[in-house]
């Protein structure tokens, strides 16, 4: 049994202890096998159902991508084929009509009955939609096809999954975890919330940036400015508007920054569905490429940067930002836009705290 047959093996056998001590976390082991599944099976996109609504018909997770492959995940243990029966069942009057027309059906444990199955090829069709039977094993044996890299990647995520040896979120060094609420980095011109005003156009892009990190439309984005113009201000309004996603910061000009470290973070927090927010890009434009590179490869990362201008604003020198951004929607900063508009409405927005204190 190599490491990563083990370590799943040590998987199942916990999720088997939680059943029979009734302390299984059904959304919990669906995330589990959520983003397993992407990093076996790249060429799709699976999203877990349960967060839009619970205990949806006869699936738990679908390829975003087109809709038609679903997938449900199920720790059941005896009559599995009246559970196969059931989930086709349902597929077809439930999902069918939506465009699905392929299930997997993953059982987390391997009974005797589920052994004798075909893993590989259709297990039946019926109206249809066509049901395919997987099991961990099955899994298993597509990650062994896999090139070396592919395997040491998803070896990679299943220890930090499993093993209590492997570091985690709790020792990030240079990505920081951020809550909603926190300020970001050190930034000692960071506007206290109470005197936080942004104009009509400003609130606009806010919004929609944050909903489109917060649902995957948008990978990555950019907000450029002057020093002290507000950049650190506009992603913490940001923020405080992503939803479903963690939120972690890094700063760019922190001059202790190792590479090899920092890779080694990327590859941690990608695990979860997150948006990064990496400040001061101009300070370390070769870092920033590279790191761009690897974030765009991410399925559950997406990206906000804060970048002064560097070096030119002429969008056609090779040095400007405009082309080290080259690609990605920006919004540039400009303090003297709306200038009279945000100063009354901080000194609006400060008298109502004010008048709430007394």
């Amino acid at each position: 049994m190599n490491e990563i047959e083990h370590n799943l093996d040590k998987k199942v056998r916990e999720i088997e202890i939680d059943i029979k001590n009734d302390n299984f976390q059904t959304r919990k082991t669906e995330d589990f096998f959520l983003r397993l599944l992407n990093k076996v099976y790249s060429e799709y996109h699976f999203k877990n159902l349960g967060y839009d609504k619970t205990n949806t018909a006869a699936i738990d997770l679908i390829d975003e991508k087109n809709k038609q492959l679903a997938i449900q995940v199920t720790a059941q243990k005896s009559d599995e084929t009246g559970k196969i029966e059931n989930t086709l069942s349902k597929a077809i009057s439930y999902w069918k009509p939506k465009g699905v027309k392929i299930v997997w059906i993953l059982f987390i444990s391997q009974t005797d009955k589920i052994k004798d199955l075909d893993t590989v090829n259709e297990y039946c069709n019926r109206e249809g939609i066509s049901i395919f039977i997987k099991t961990i094993s099955r899994i298993i044996g597509d990650i062994n096809e896999k090139s070396k890299s592919e395997i040491l990647e998803i070896d990679e995520f299943i220890k930090q999954e499993t093993s209590n040896e492997y570091r985690g979120l709790s020792k990030l060094t240079l990505f920081k975890q951020i809550e909603k609420g926190e300020k970001i980095g050190v930034d000692n011109f960071f506007n206290p919330e109470s005197i936080i005003y942004h104009c009509d156009k400003e609130l606009k892009t806010i919004n929609t940036v944050a909903e489109l990190l917060s649902n995957g439309k948008l990978n990555e984005y950019c907000i450029l400015g002057n020093p002290c113009s507000g950049k650190t201000t506009f992603a913490y309004s940001i923020i405080q508007k992503i939803s479903k996603r963690k939120i972690f910061y890094l700063n760019l000009s922190n001059p202790s920054i190792s590479k090899k470290d920092l890779i080694d973070e990327l590859i941690q927090v990608s695990h979860n569905y997150s948006v990064l927010v990496i400040d001061n890009v101009h300070d370390n434009i070769e870092l920033y490429l590279d790191l761009r590179e690897r974030i765009l490869k991410l399925k559950l990362t997406t990206v906000l940067y804060l970048s002064r201008y560097y070096k030119t604003i002429d969008h056609f020198n090779n040095e400007s930002i405009y082309q080290i951004i080259a690609g990605m929607s920006f919004f540039r900063i400009d303090t003297n836009e709306n200038f009279e508009e945000k100063i009354s409405g901080i000194i609006w927005k400060k008298n109502e705290v004010l008048k709430r204190q007394w």
